[in-house]
């Protein structure tokens, strides 16, 4: 596997590898089946919160 690296500026102007317009499309009841369906042990994570974006 390589490793490359970029920069900030790289990482926020670029388009990225999530496919925004595919995850737009689910569903609050879609969302809630795939959460049935995950079958990983997240409970020592704790309740989700919000992470901000950090500027420079």
């Amino acid at each position: 596997m390589s490793i490359v690296k970029r920069n900030s500026k790289e990482i926020r102007e670029g388009s990225g590898r999530v496919n925004s317009l595919m995850l737009a499309r689910f569903t609050e009841k879609e969302i809630a089946r795939f959460t049935r369906e995950d079958d990983s042990d997240t409970t020592e994570l704790g309740e989700p919160r919000q992470m901000l974006p950090q500027a420079e």
